[in-house]
């Protein structure tokens, strides 16, 4: 059985990935800030007794930090990177779709987040030139049972409202996205546990999502009560290059990865209430 370490494992996303690697039959072991009774500290990693590591470390979180903390996080990242080069494994690192924009295109308040992600995808194309085996892979929008039920992102807020029966008011521009599961995430780390690719790949969909059609679509399938002030004006698009996913890998369309992942979620409500 293939032992997979997950720094940052005990996130919300990190739950989920961790439900379906086991679900596979691969061993997830989670590393954390803080030992507990089910993670180990980032200080007890072993590379040596790991088939793959996957970083999960350093989400958008990362920006409600000070700077200093953030060049903490940036520095623990880049010393992973390296010790995983010079043990020879495997790394997967999950980075940003934010780098998929050109820096004058990024809102002032994501400029620092920006420019870490891209220093350490820096670093990781300068190892991978000596022969390390790196893969940036590059989220734009998730959706998992537990993410869901306990992240603060724009599906969060909707599941929020589908649970409480409170209508929600959408406002600003429309948007085209990008999202992914768990089963997409798990399906890379099998895919790059077989063979020899490195590189920088987006986590795409088969085919991204309107809001307004994912709106309707909740409505119809959940009874999603809401209040479309959106203009029509602009679309923001966060999307990744098409023909850039992982190789061997056959992603679900945005929409499916929504409606699916969304009725996982609600059935955690029947175990813990939330």
């Amino acid at each position: 059985m293939q032992r997979i370490a997950l720094l940052g494992g005990s996130s919300p996303l990190g739950l989920d990935l961790t439900t379906e690697l086991t679900r596979r039959g691969l061993n997830p072991v989670t590393f954390s800030r803080f030992k507990t009774a089910t993670t180990y500290s980032y200080r007890e990693l072993d590379f040596n007794s790991f088939d793959c590591i996957v970083n999960l470390i350093g989400g958008h979180k990362s920006l409600m930090r000070t700077s200093g903390e953030r060049d903490l996080i940036l520095e623990f990242a880049s010393n992973l990177s390296q010790a995983a080069a010079r043990n020879s494994v495997p790394l997967l690192h999950l980075s940003s779709g934010i780098l998929s924009k050109p820096q004058e295109r990024v809102p002032e308040r994501s400029l620092g987040y920006y420019k870490r992600k891209f220093a350490l995808e820096k670093l990781h194309t300068d190892l991978r030139a000596v022969g390390a085996k790196i893969v940036d892979l590059r989220l734009f929008s998730f959706a998992g049972p537990n993410f869901l039920a306990r992240s603060d992102y724009f599906l969060c807020g909707l599941r929020k409202s589908i649970v409480s029966g409170v209508p929600i008011t959408i406002s600003g521009p429309e948007f085209t996205r990008d999202f992914s599961g768990p089963g997409e995430l798990v399906d890379v780390i099998q895919a790059f546990l077989q063979c020899d690719t490195s590189g920088v790949f987006d986590l795409t969909s088969s085919k991204p999502v309107a809001r307004s059609e994912l709106l309707e679509s909740l409505e119809e399938s959940f009874g999603l009560k809401f209040v479309d002030l959106a203009s029509e004006q602009e679309v923001e698009e966060y999307i990744g290059r098409r023909g850039s996913s992982f190789p061997r890998t056959t992603p679900r369309s945005s929409l499916e990865v929504a409606i699916e992942e969304m009725r996982s979620s609600l059935m955690l409500k029947n175990l813990d209430g939330r």
